[in-house]
C-alpha cells in the first residue's frame, strides 16, 4: 500500500471510566481502516445498500445488524473491497492504577498510540488520520501529535484532521462489533473477532 495515497479512518467503542458496578464498559476498544481508494469503498457500501435494499443513509452498526443473515452478508462483501485494518482491544480490569488517574484524552491518545504503533512506519508517513471525534479547538489533533511526539513514534501523518459521526465508517462498525464481542461473549458474535482477525492485519489484545 503506497503510503502517500493512503487514508485512515480511526474510531472507538467502549469507555474509559473504570466505575464497573456503575455501567463501566470493561473493554474499550479502537481501530483503524487503510486504504488507498476512500471513493471506491464508499461506492462499495453503496452497492450493498442498493442490492439489499437498504437506505441510502443505512448506517452498518452492531445494531442495525442483528439479523445474523444481513451480517454474514455484510462481512463477505466488506472482505472484498480495497482497505487494511487495525484493532486493538484493552480489558480494562487489567489496568494498573496509572491509567485510572489519566484525563480522558491523555488515555484516548495513549491507546490511539498504541494502535499507530502496529501499522508500519513506512505507510503512515505521509498519509491522512481521520478520528471520529467532535473537536473544533483542535485539542484532540494537538494531543495526537505531541502523544505520537513524546512515545518516539516516527511515520508522521501529513494531515490529521477530526469529523464527528463518519458517515459508511467500517472503522465504527469495527469497534462496535468487538466491543460487544468481548463485552456480552454472544455465541453468535464470537466468531466475528475471528473473522474480523483475517481481515485485520492484526488484531492486538493490550496487556500492561
Amino acid at each position: 500500500m503506497a503510503n502517500l495515497a493512503v487514508v485512515y479512518a480511526g474510531d472507538e467503542a467502549g469507555n474509559i471510566s473504570f466505575n464497573f458496578n456503575k455501567g463501566a464498559t470493561r473493554y474499550f476498544v479502537v481501530a483503524l481502516i487503510g486504504t488507498q481508494s476512500p471513493d471506491e469503498l464508499r461506492a462499495g457500501l453503496g452497492t450493498f445498500r442498493l442490492q439489499h435494499s437498504l437506505g441510502a443513509q443505512y448506517e452498518f452498526s452492531f445494531y442495525e445488524l442483528s439479523g445474523l443473515a444481513l451480517l454474514n452478508n455484510v462481512l463477505t462483501h466488506v472482505s472484498g473491497l480495497d482497505f487494511q485494518a487495525w484493532a486493538l482491544v484493552v480489558d480494562k480490569s487489567l489496568l494498573p492504577d496509572s491509567f485510572r488517574i489519566m484525563h480522558r484524552l491523555e488515555f484516548y491518545m495513549f491507546f490511539v498510540s498504541e494502535l499507530l504503533r502496529l501499522i508500519p512506519e513506512e505507510e503512515r508517513q505521509g498519509s491522512t488520520l481521520i478520528l471520529d471525534e467532535y473537536d473544533r479547538s483542535g485539542k484532540t489533533i494537538n494531543a495526537l501529535r505531541r502523544t505520537m511526539r513524546l512515545r518516539s513514534l516516527a511515520g508522521r501523518f501529513k494531515t490529521i484532521v477530526t469529523r464527528r459521526s463518519l458517515s459508511e465508517s467500517l472503522s465504527r462498525s469495527l469497534t462496535w462489533w468487538l466491543d460487544r464481542c468481548c463485552a456480552k461473549l454472544l455465541m453468535t458474535r464470537v466468531g466475528l473477532i475471528k473473522y474480523w482477525a483475517k481481515i485485520c492485519r492484526l488484531l492486538y489484545e493490550y496487556r500492561p
